[in-house]
């Protein structure tokens, strides 16, 4: 509710902008952008807005805290002007830092990774103007308690890391834990993952050493859904391979694989009890393959 049906919106993210831990809806398109905060349900309400030179129409937009002020700034690639040329905006959010404090921005919980798979894991941080900080990652397979491996050590406080998803795990019960430090200084904060998320642990895979005629997608089953739904689909040679669910209004609401694949059949599962019910659609690419198919969420 309260989300714009129609408009001159060109792009849209989902990003939690107010650091409450609930997705928001940002949207921008001819000049305009916009921002709708969720409440973890179904009702959005809009907290603010700014315009940019006109025509304003797109061609790039980004999302980051540059600043470590805690909040996500936006970054806009715009055409200005009656010759329409393209310029880069920052819009920086502008709350003053008050604590240091650091948040899991993903994995955040449910996630399911490949083992060996490469993903990137992300964080906003609110610290000091002009401190130098750093951030050390570790693991736990076996929930919030431990014991903590380390993923990484000593990294600059820049809000991504590239992970190499390690082998040997296979639990839906993994978290992962960040520390902030001041190098030469005891002080350290310390924030994990909010929900459990899944290594290894996907619904099937089948690879028995053979060629493939080329990639598919299978409709989900069971369809209708309420709330868990498989989806089955196979690559014919090891790539980079993207599996995502979008709304009715076409706005990207949960990514189920984002990694590089061996050639075989996949097949993984959607819990979706955190959506409303609805239309929805999903969309394999991997190689030059593309489908989309349209399920139904009934509650």
């Amino acid at each position: 509710a309260n989300l714009p049906v129609s408009g001159s919106f060109e792009i849209t993210r989902i990003v939690d902008m107010n650091m409450d831990g609930f997705a928001d809806v940002v949207a921008f398109g001819a000049g305009m952008c916009k921002i709708f905060a969720g409440n973890g349900g179904t009702s959005w309400s809009e907290i603010g807005s700014f315009t940019s030179p006109t025509p304003g129409t797109y061609r790039g937009f980004a999302i980051g805290d540059v600043d470590n002020n805690g909040f996500p700034d936006i970054m806009i690639c715009a055409a200005e002007g009656g010759t329409s040329i393209n310029k880069v905006r920052l819009f920086k959010e502008t709350s003053p830092y008050t604590t240091t404090t650091i948040n899991p921005t993903f994995p955040r919980g449910n996630e399911r990774f490949k083992n060996n798979a490469i993903r990137f894991i992300e964080w906003v941080s609110s610290t000091p103007p002009s401190q130098t900080t750093k951030v050390k990652i570790e693991l736990s397979s076996t929930g919030a308690g431990g014991p903590w491996t380390p993923v990484a050590d000593t990294l600059p406080n820049n809000g991504r890391y590239q992970w190499h998803v390690p082998l040997g795990i296979s639990s839906a019960n993994c978290r992962l834990r960040y520390k902030l430090f001041t190098p030469g200084t005891s002080d350290t904060v310390t924030a994990l993952t909010p929900n459990s998320f899944s290594i290894g642990i996907l619904v099937g895979i089948e690879n028995n050493n053979e060629k493939f005629p080329g990639c598919w997608l299978s409709q989900n089953y069971p369809n209708p859904f309420n709330p868990v739904t498989n989806i089955r689909y196979a690559i014919s040679k090891n790539g980079y391979v993207k599996l995502v669910v979008f709304d009715a209004l076409g706005r990207e609401v949960e990514t189920l694989i984002n990694e590089i694949q061996s050639e075989g059949i996949y097949e993984v599962s959607l819990d979706a009890g955190r959506y409303p019910s609805g239309v929805y659609f999903y969309k394999l690419t991997a190689d030059g393959f593309s489908e989309t198919k349209r399920m139904l969420l009934v509650k």
